[in-house]
């Protein structure tokens, strides 16, 4: 099993970029909408 120990070694810089650039977008469109919605009251 020496896969385990790779993946565990082995960080995905690409994969991570992604994943942070997705939860900046997602917070940045829910405080979007959320200003949106404070400006409609």
């Amino acid at each position: 099993m020496h896969n385990d120990q790779l993946q565990k070694e082995f960080k995905p810089k690409g994969a991570i970029a992604f994943f942070v650039l997705l939860l900046i977008l997602c917070a940045g469109l829910w405080f979007s909408l959320y200003y949106v919605m404070l400006q409609k009251q």
